[in-house]
């Protein structure tokens, strides 16, 4: 009879467990997508940080690494914690990994990667006492392949975008499409990468460019296709335009679904200008270079830093 109770007991604790969701139960940062098919992924995992004393957060920050790497580290570098802090901003740190077909998911034709990352933040943030955060409005940042998933993203889903780096992409910023030339990108391209990714990233901002769209370009005389020396002009870049772009208000106290919450729309117009040959930078009203050909910067601080970069050296 002993025996019988038992088991009747460990029976009823295995049902518990299992009718509750492991990652809530266990670990609230972290949440596993499982395989993507239509983004050919083997894994998709993400992990959250937000700042310990946060009521109500702006935004969320979006870390992704390169080809099928491991960026959910990311969510502890201080350097991310203390700029999310700043911002008053979540973190969410990517892993995505297709084995046989990396380039899927990069390219993402079906959407898929898109709608999981998407997925991702909403579930995060829920499971870590910020539901308001529903459709919030992100930062993307990634590095080589995870520019590109970045680049796809903001052509998908420019209204969420509140600004993007774009470190090393091959494609740059990518092409086009109607609200991506609204969102801010900073576009950072080593002269010494591949010559076919420098000509397509160089491209692709000079089509901006025409368009009088907000993307910066950082065209490094010295790095290669590795991270580089960004951090600096990275966050300067975005301390300026977060502000800018949605305020200081968080989203719990105006609630997700607020037309406030949709990032202000910039113009080149506004902030700073900087000569792409020379480094020179101005506020846009009194720069003496050609204006359109001139690299556009949200404000003083931004422009400096993005001076220091191009003219320093490894």
């Amino acid at each position: 009879m002993k025996l019988l109770l038992l088991g009747l007991l460990a029976a009823c604790l295995l049902q518990t467990a299992s009718a509750e969701d492991p990652a809530v139960a266990t670990n609230p940062t972290e949440w596993d997508a499982g395989p993507v098919k239509g983004a050919a992924l083997d894994k998709a995992q993400f992990r959250w940080w937000s700042p310990a004393d946060a009521k109500n957060l702006s935004g969320v920050i979006v870390l992704v690494p390169g080809r099928n790497g491991d960026g959910r580290g990311m969510a502890a570098d201080p350097y991310w914690q203390q700029l999310a802090t700043e911002l008053n901003m979540g973190i969410v740190a990517c892993y995505f990994f297709g084995e046989k077909d990396h380039f899927t998911y990069q390219n993402d034709p079906t959407g898929d990667v898109a709608k999981t990352l998407n997925e991702a933040v909403d579930t995060l943030a829920a499971q870590n006492g910020f539901p308001t955060l529903k459709k919030a409005p992100l930062v993307l940042w990634g590095h080589s392949a995870g520019a590109c998933v970045g680049e796809i993203y903001a052509a998908r889903h420019p209204e969420r975008i509140i600004a993007a780096i774009n470190l090393k992409g091959p494609r740059g910023a990518g092409s086009l499409a109607t609200g991506k030339d609204d969102v801010p990108i900073l576009i950072i391209v080593g002269k010494n990468d591949k010559a076919d990714w420098v000509k397509s990233a160089s491209e692709s901002f000079d089509a901006a460019q025409a368009k009088k769209a907000v993307w910066t370009l950082a065209l490094s005389p010295s790095e290669g296709h590795e991270g580089g020396n960004s951090k600096n002009l990275v966050a300067a870049f975005l301390r300026a335009v977060v502000p800018q772009r949605i305020g200081t208000t968080p989203i719990g106290a105006i609630g997700s679904s607020s037309a406030s919450n949709r990032p202000k729309r910039l113009t080149k117009t506004q902030g700073w200008l900087g000569d792409p040959e020379t480094y020179e930078v101005a506020a846009s009203s009194n720069f003496k270079g050609k204006k359109t050909t001139a690299i556009w910067l949200p404000d003083e601080t931004s422009a400096l830093a993005w001076q220091a970069f191009l003219k320093s050296t490894p």
